[in-house]
């Protein structure tokens, strides 16, 4: 955020809406971004509560740090090593998950998939539970500690942004590192940086577009000569469709480096919610991968079928 502050005032525009329109204040880059606590562990002690920050996301960030270093030295002849590509692909995936609505999200998705269980599944467990054990497998299942359903949570959650699958195809794709001239506006960012094709990221025009100052653009699509149409496009035009974009999609704040955008920020502020990878059609899939995990378990005992729930979740 420091790259929008405007010197000699290191600060940068902070636009939000707290009422009924959407106004600007100065503020210090280290004063934005951030919630407190946002990863903290519940039921753990505060000494331990903070590892998810701790030991995930300030790894992802200073990774992604020095790659982004990398990219403004260099732009698009940028030479990344195999851990700088993939901090910086874990890092694009964090953002697509890590607000604070979205760790929430997660939450609700987690204690939906932990609290429905097919009939079979109760059957099951009703036929070989002990005598001081729950009546149910929803109540054993929601009867666990809760730093036992926090920690699993996050693993889930970690899997998300760290995937294998998803990160190895993101760090192979070819990217461009784009200057905006004078004449085009600068570059705005949001609390929703990221603009994305929903086509997927296999898909030819499948891109990720990330402001990363307010003249330089990251693109990252698996197709060159995409990149290259997109390299040849009229800057202005696209400094425009993106600060449209990260507009349209911000929740709470967008940035800039002065207040110029004001009365572009007012019109297009919230007004095209993207949609987020954790909603209501995960927990579906999720749901439905627990009841076909439990159904492949049948005769291994009620532990596997909850065992189950667990793993699916993770790979959802």
């Amino acid at each position: 955020m420091k790259r929008w502050a405007d010197r000699p005032d290191p600060r940068l525009c902070q636009f939000s809406r707290p009422y009924d329109r959407v106004r600007p204040l100065r503020v210090a880059p280290g004063g934005t971004g951030y919630v407190n606590r946002l990863y903290a562990l519940r039921g753990f002690p505060d000494e331990l509560a903070q590892q998810v920050e701790e030991k995930f996301f300030k790894v992802v960030d200073d990774g992604a740090a020095v790659a982004l270093g990398l990219f403004e030295a260099h732009g698009s002849s940028a030479k990344l090593s195999v851990n700088q590509r993939s901090a910086w692909s874990r890092f694009l995936l964090s953002l697509l998950a890590r607000a604070p609505e979205d760790v929430e999200a997660f939450r609700e998705v987690w204690a939906a998939q932990t609290a429905d269980f097919s009939p079979e599944a109760e059957a099951e467990y009703a036929a070989t539970r002990g005598p001081a054990d729950p009546a149910t497998l929803a109540e054993f299942a929601a009867g666990r500690p809760l730093a036992d359903r926090e920690r699993e949570v996050f693993q889930a959650f970690i899997s998300l942004m760290d995937n294998p699958s998803i990160g190895g195809r993101l760090n192979g794709h070819p990217f461009r590192v784009l200057d905006m001239p004078a004449e085009a506006p600068e570059l705005l960012t949001s609390d929703r940086p990221i603009v994305r094709n929903h086509s997927g990221l296999g898909a030819p025009q499948g891109h990720m577009a990330l402001p990363i100052g307010p003249r330089r653009l990251f693109v990252t699509a698996p197709d060159r000569g995409y990149l290259d149409t997109v390299e040849r496009f009229d800057r202005r035009r696209l400094a425009m469709e993106m600060n449209r974009q990260v507009v349209q999609h911000a929740k709470d704040y967008a940035y800039g480096r002065t207040d110029e955008a004001l009365p572009f920020v007012q019109k297009h502020f919230g007004t095209l919610q993207e949609p987020r990878l954790i909603t209501m059609a995960m927990i579906d899939r999720m749901r439905k991968r627990a009841a076909d995990e439990a159904e492949r378990s049948r005769g291994t005992g009620w532990h596997a079928l909850l065992a189950a729930n667990v793993r699916s979740s993770e790979r959802g």
